[in-house]
Order: structure tokens, then sequence, then C-alpha cells
């Protein structure tokens, strides 16, 4: 499942999913960045468990990246000299998420 999806006209969406309750993309606009935000902020709403993962101010994201972070973006096939730039691991994960296959594909609504 994408974390977004973008129509033909750049408008945002983001599906939610639930064990309990089944809901239709949320629009968040055409504005990535806010559309971010909204998203993030709409999964704090919906699943206040989530807690330090998903928080953009999470102390995890600023500490060194892990070795098997730095092990698997090498294995992704990421250049050293682009690894060897990561400072945090919020970066790190960053990056992988972007490289996992299907990551910023855009879906089309029949």
């Amino acid at each position: 499942m994408a974390l977004y999806e973008a129509d033909l006209l750049g408008r945002f969406s983001t599906p939610i999913a639930s064990a309990t309750t089944e809901y239709p993309p949320v629009a968040l606009g055409t504005d990535f960045a806010k559309a971010f935000d909204e998203a993030d902020k709409l999964l704090r709403i919906t699943d206040s468990d989530c807690g330090p993962i998903v928080q953009a101010s999470a102390r995890w994201r600023e500490k060194a990246p892990s070795e098997k972070q730095v092990d698997l973006l090498s294995h992704m096939g990421i250049e050293e000299d682009v690894i060897s730039l990561i400072e945090a691991a919020g970066q790190a994960k960053a990056l992988t998420d972007q490289r996992k296959p299907g990551a910023g594909v855009k879906r089309r609504r029949a």
C-alpha cells in the first residue's frame, strides 16, 4: 500500500487502514509538504499508539545511523560516497523508504 497517491492533477491523498474500520482515502491537497504534515497529523489522530516511531521530532532520528541501516543501504545499491554523507538515523530511514520498491509510484484511480 502506498503512503500517498497523486491523481493526474497532482492532488495528494492517503489511504487509511484499520483492522476494524474501512476508511475512504483522505484528500490532502496539492502542496506535498502540507500534504505530508496533514497525513502526519491524521496518523497521530487515528493511531495514537504510533508514538515516537513516526514523530518528526523523535530523538532516534538524530542519532547516528545504525550498522544495520548502513548495511541495508549498501545492500540496496546506494553508493558508499552517498552513505558516508548520512549523519542521522532519520536520514538513513528516509533514504531506505525512498528506495523501497514502489515508493513514490503514482497510482491512477479507476
